[in-house]
C-alpha cells in the first residue's frame, strides 16, 4: 500500500466498496436459494442463521442482517438497486426488514407500494436517524426492553427512554469518565 499514491489510494478504495456491495448482493442472493432450497436442513443445521453462523462462520451480527436483507429484497425488490448503490445500507437493511415484520405481527401488514414508500424514506440515512424515522412512521415499532448476561456478574440492560432521559445519561456518562 505505502507504494500507492494517495489518488491511487483513494480509487482503490472507492473499487474495494463497490466490489464489497457487489459480492455482498451476490451473497444475499446465494442465502435466498439456499433458504429457497432449504439446504441448511440438508446439512443438519435447524435454520439458515444456524447454517451461517456455523457453517460460513459469520458473526450473529453479520448473519442477521445479511439474512434480513436477503429477505427485505425477496419481499420487495426494489430494495435490491438501493443495496446495490449505497442508498440503503445492510444495517438499515436489517432494520427495514424487522421493521415489516414487526408491523405485520401487530396486524398492521403493509403491501409493497408502502414498503417502497418506507423504503425511500429511510434512503441515505445513519442507523440512528432510520431508527427515528421508522419511530415516527409507527411508534409501536419501538424496540422492547431487553436483558441479556455477558458474564457470570453482569448483565446488559436495552431500554428504551426519552430523549430527556438520554441527555441526562450522557452528561452522567461524561461526569463519571
Amino acid at each position: 500500500m505505502k507504494h500507492l499514491s494517495s489518488s491511487d489510494l483513494l480509487n482503490r478504495t472507492k473499487s474495494l466498496v463497490a466490489e464489497e456491495r457487489m459480492i455482498t448482493m451476490q451473497l444475499i442472493e446465494c442465502l435466498r436459494e439456499v433458504e429457497r432450497r432449504l439446504l441448511f436442513a440438508e446439512l443438519g443445521y435447524g435454520s439458515l442463521f444456524e447454517y451461517c453462523t456455523v457453517e460460513l462462520g459469520l458473526s450473529e451480527g453479520s448473519a442477521q442482517r445479511r439474512i434480513q436483507a436477503m429477505r427485505l429484497v425477496r419481499d420487495l425488490p426494489v430494495a435490491k438497486q438501493q443495496l446495490e448503490t449505497g442508498a440503503l445500507s445492510l444495517s438499515n437493511a436489517a432494520k427495514l426488514q424487522s421493521f415489516f415484520q414487526m408491523e405485520k405481527k401487530q396486524g398492521h401488514a403493509l403491501d409493497e407500494v408502502k414498503k417502497a414508500a418506507v423504503l425511500e424514506q429511510v434512503q441515505n440515512l445513519s442507523q440512528a436517524r432510520c431508527e427515528q424515522k421508522l419511530f415516527e412512521i409507527s411508534p409501536a415499532s419501538a424496540p422492547r426492553e431487553r436483558e441479556r448476561v455477558v458474564s457470570a456478574s453482569e448483565r446488559e440492560l436495552k431500554v428504551v427512554v426519552s430523549e430527556r432521559v438520554y441527555e441526562e445519561l450522557q452528561l452522567l456518562r461524561g461526569l463519571l469518565a
